[in-house]
């Protein structure tokens, strides 16, 4: 995980807090570009070389080849969402120079970099693998 750490440290103030989750959420999301671009990659391979199956006995060794590139593809868009919520937040305590609120200490939990934000992406990328997959499959 990109910048893991358990608070933020006691002298910066809750916008700088914010920007910094900003940032860091931003780096992890171009963390998940090239594994996006080598599991479409991998994809793309096992596609090719399945072509030629019938189509029962595609479904799985399809679904086992998206779901690393559905799990990339849902990380790069909640690191994106992430990101933009805590810059947004930053930007906006930045701008009126008042100290946060109850929002911005949410936005500033929510955004500050954690290992559990995996089990949503790697849940989320596995039913959308096997939801594109066999909508894929029905439909020639």
């Amino acid at each position: 995980m990109v910048g893991l750490r358990s608070s933020p440290p006691a002298d910066q103030t809750l916008a700088l807090t914010l920007i910094e989750n900003g940032w860091i959420e931003t780096m992890a999301m171009g963390a998940w570009m090239p594994a996006w671009a080598g599991t479409g990659a991998a994809l793309l391979f096992v596609g090719y070389a399945i072509k030629s199956w019938d189509r029962s006995s595609k479904t799985w060794p399809l679904i086992v080849a998206a779901a690393p590139m559905a799990i990339s593809v849902v990380g790069f868009i909640i690191h994106m969402c992430r990101a933009a919520i805590a810059i947004s937040a930053g930007r906006n305590l930045a701008l009126t120079k008042q100290p946060g609120g109850a929002y911005a200490q949410a936005v500033s939990r929510l955004t500050t970099p954690t290992p559990w934000v995996l089990v949503p992406q790697v849940a989320l990328g596995i039913a959308l693998a096997i939801v594109v997959t066999r909508l894929a499959l029905a439909n020639p």
